[in-house]
């Protein structure tokens, strides 16, 4: 049996591009964590469930100062009923952008 030796360049550039995926992916999502906890949180109500396979899409309605936005979850597992609540946060200087949250 041949036994590999020395450098092989194709396993080295694949090796540093999954590396600079993983580290862009892993600092993205930091950022957003950080960009939004600081928004306020509020109660959204579950207005639609559409079923897509065994995904669900889901449209909710949340209220801040005074007015009532819709925001959409996509492609979520978990099913949410008609009337449901759940937590979201939403962006202050964009009130109509929503994330839901754990509370």
């Amino acid at each position: 049996m041949k036994r590999f030796k020395g450098f092989n360049p194709m396993l080295f550039a694949a090796a540093v591009i999954f590396l600079c995926v993983t580290v862009y992916s892993l600092v993205s999502n930091v950022t957003v964590y950080v960009r939004q906890r600081n928004w306020p949180v509020t109660t959204a109500t579950v207005i639609d469930v559409a079923e897509n396979g065994k995904e669900y899409n889901i449209t909710y309605q949340y209220e801040a100062r005074g007015n009532v936005y819709t925001g959409k979850l996509h492609r979520v597992r978990l099913r949410y009923g008609f009337g449901e609540t759940l937590a979201v946060r939403y962006d202050l200087s964009l009130i109509h952008i929503s994330e839901p949250t754990r509370l």
